[in-house]
């Protein structure tokens, strides 16, 4: 560790240098000082690597990729050259507010160790389309954070704060997901670790077109690999595991995988018959039909 190093800030990117100063600039722009920020160009073939060397600042790293690894390895390569305490991860198209580290901080430091991770609200901007996440009248128990999380993920990459060490006990992101790489991440940090809530917005989250958010074959893929992974703790826990199957079910139906999407209805209502979601995933299912076989017979 270094001394003089508190938190680093681990930044991917590809391609992305018409965004990056803003995100740059919101990292650098940190009432909290004791930082590094860690840019791990993914192989950029725009003038990405100019850009962060004009900076100038001490505190920037630049780990240049020799090809192209994906977002998750390349936050991994950041994670092993970290030499701070604490680390945070940043996107090349996202804006973090002015205190959102020495906010975080602070909880770390008055819970004297209790903690392992703090995360903070964010504003997620879906192409115009706002909301904070997680919503204003979300309940959130830190007590039993892992139960919560099985049912939906509501912490960002970008809006948290962990120790290294834990991070790096639990192997780093997974380079297998093609997606949810994030809710992956807290997911297994919750099982050995307690986390802080801070009820305000310290981040605003860019979902752009070109997103991997965006690809729905991709989002299909992801929710199936999640599913398996989790599947031991979910068959104990209904609510989550009936989220779950009408993920499944919805994500398979919207890229015309019919079978799939009627596989995942069935199984929600053979399984939690007394449920009304598990009727309602499967009505929809049944009336998106004729939606889903045009869209494939025509090729969408």
């Amino acid at each position: 560790m270094d001394n003089d190093v508190l938190v680093s800030v681990i930044l991917p990117t590809f391609n992305r240098a018409p965004t990056l100063p803003e995100a740059i600039g919101s990292v650098l722009a940190q009432t909290l000082r004791e930082i590094e920020l860690i840019v791990v160009d993914d192989a950029s073939t725009d003038n990405t690597i100019a850009l962060v060397e004009s900076y100038g600042d001490p505190r920037i790293r630049i780990i240049k990729n020799a090809v192209r690894t994906g977002v998750s390895k390349a936050r991994n390569v950041g994670i092993a050259s970290a030499r701070g305490v604490y680390v945070a991860f940043q996107d090349s198209d996202d804006v973090w507010l002015p205190s959102k580290l020495d906010d975080e901080i602070s909880i770390m430091r008055a819970s004297s160790g209790k903690y392992g991770l703090v995360f903070s609200d964010h504003i997620r901007n879906n192409n115009g389309r706002y909301a904070l996440i997680p919503e204003a009248d979300a309940k959130i128990d830190e007590e039993d954070m892992y139960s919560q999380l099985l049912i939906r993920n509501f912490i960002s990459t970008q809006t948290l704060l962990t120790k290294l060490d834990l991070v790096v006990a639990i192997g780093g992101f997974d380079e297998r997901l093609p997606r949810y790489v994030d809710w992956d991440l807290v997911l297994r940090l919750s099982k050995i670790a307690k986390f802080s809530h801070i009820n305000r917005v310290g981040s605003l989250v860019n979902v752009s077109r070109e997103s991997i958010t965006t690809n729905k074959d991709i989002d299909y893929v992801a929710r199936e690999s999640i599913y398996k992974k989790y599947k031991d703790d979910l068959v104990c826990r209904p609510e989550a595991h009936l989220a779950h199957l009408i993920g499944l079910s919805r994500s398979a139906m919207s890229i015309s995988r019919i079978t799939a999407g009627l596989y995942w209805s069935l199984l929600a209502v053979f399984l939690f018959p007394a449920r009304y979601r598990s009727w309602v995933s499967m009505a929809r299912t049944i009336l998106y039909l004729p939606v889903a076989v045009c869209c494939r017979g025509s090729g969408m």
